[in-house]
């Protein structure tokens, strides 16, 4: 019916409504104070629903992946507080399979965390413009942050950036396809000993400033980009 059910080895940990706290009781469900990876399996699109006020999120625990089994996570609020997977000062932490619409704030954060996997990426945002609805974002803004594998089909629409990385030490960001956002395809901020595929971009901020691939803010050193291929963009 309307309802989602999470269960952990069998058992029910949730049922209702909310998607998001439905996969949250998931990822609350798994082994306590593990160090090794464990899985969430996400069979079912859903939608956000409101904020409330306050960010909203599918929040990662350490050794944790979520596989979204190439379901879409659907942003609907009224505001930009929907970030529909974040982690804080995590490690060993995977998100795959993920498709993305609507208007999140961030569609995937990750800030102060290390050894960070994403892949499979999918994302058709419909705002952008000011840092909000950008599609991935890694930064260091709550503590240090290292080791970022981005790889797999990752293909970005509409929003502002597309990628941005911020105080990043240790990166493999693979191919990325970026077309009709405000923003870069690929931002470096202050990034460094990294490596970048092909960036490919079409309509990224077309008329205005930013680049399909772009580094600053100190960005480097030992960071190397493979090609880009840029079209109609700033």
């Amino acid at each position: 019916g309307d309802n989602y059910r999470a269960s952990v080895n069998g058992t029910q940990v949730y049922l209702g409504t909310d998607y998001i706290a439905s996969i949250n009781a998931a990822i609350a469900g798994l082994t306590p104070n593990r160090t090794t990876k464990e899985w969430v399996t996400i069979k079912n699109s859903g939608s956000s629903g409101n904020s409330g006020g306050a960010v909203k999120s599918v929040t990662l625990r350490s050794y944790t992946g979520l596989d979204f089994s190439n379901t879409t996570f659907t942003c609907n609020s009224n505001d930009l507080l929907i970030v529909p997977v974040l982690a804080d000062r995590k490690t060993e932490i995977e998100v795959k399979n993920l498709k993305v619409a609507g208007n999140p704030r961030y569609g995937i954060w990750f800030k102060g965390c290390t050894n960070m996997v994403i892949s499979n990426i999918t994302m058709n945002l419909t705002n952008g413009s000011g840092q909000f609805g950008l599609g991935i974002r890694v930064d260091h803004s709550t503590a240090a942050t290292s080791n970022l594998t981005i790889n797999g089909n990752i293909n970005i629409t509409g929003g502002d950036m597309s990628i941005e990385t911020y105080g990043l030490d240790g990166f493999n960001i693979g191919n990325v396809t970026t077309s009709n956002n405000y923003g870069c395809g690929v931002l470096l901020n202050q990034s460094k000993n990294g490596t970048v595929g092909t960036v490919t971009g079409n309509y990224n901020c077309n008329g205005g400033g930013y680049a399909t691939f772009r580094v600053a803010n100190n960005n480097g050193p030992n960071v190397t980009c493979t090609k880009v291929y840029s079209r109609n963009s700033g």
